[in-house]
């Protein structure tokens, strides 16, 4: 297509109809000059900044959140392990106690069982030698009950 034939055509721009390359290079003109390109890129950096800096905010506040959920599960599940250790530590201290006085109550069956040991030890002694009398008396009654040969 010839350039020419542009320019002497009407063209279309923006939805405005023009009949010269006049008017349009006017028109332009005064849209460039109303609407300065450089302000437009420091406002589409300002946005991209702020976009940057509210994706930023918005990252900042996710890992705190994560950070702050992670730390009281950690204190959560630390307490329940001291919690738990420290039931633990008082029910052995509790078995502890309870194995000393269970002890120390054997030892006192114990020392009774060896009294009562040594009181029928004792008595069987002295059964002992009751039936050793007794055995000698009958012996000697026997032997004089029993008449003698001659």
């Amino acid at each position: 297509m010839d350039p020419d034939a542009l320019h002497s055509s009407p063209v279309m721009m923006t939805g405005v109809k023009y009949h010269s390359q006049d008017e349009k290079s006017e028109y332009l003109y005064q849209t460039v000059e109303q609407k300065p390109s450089a302000p437009v890129t420091q406002s589409a950096e300002g946005q991209s900044s702020a976009q940057r800096d509210s994706l930023w905010k918005r990252t900042s506040l996710l890992f705190i959140s994560l950070w702050i959920i992670t730390l009281i599960s950690l204190t959560t599940t630390l307490g329940l392990y001291f919690k738990q250790s420290s039931a633990v530590q008082s029910e052995l201290t509790e078995q502890q106690r309870n194995s000393s006085i269970h002890i120390i109550e054997l030892e006192k069956q114990l020392g009774e069982k060896k009294r009562e040991n040594s009181n029928l030890q004792k008595e069987v002694g002295e059964k002992e030698q009751e039936f050793s009398d007794l055995h000698t008396r009958f012996s000697s009654m026997r032997a004089s009950y029993l008449p003698t040969e001659m």
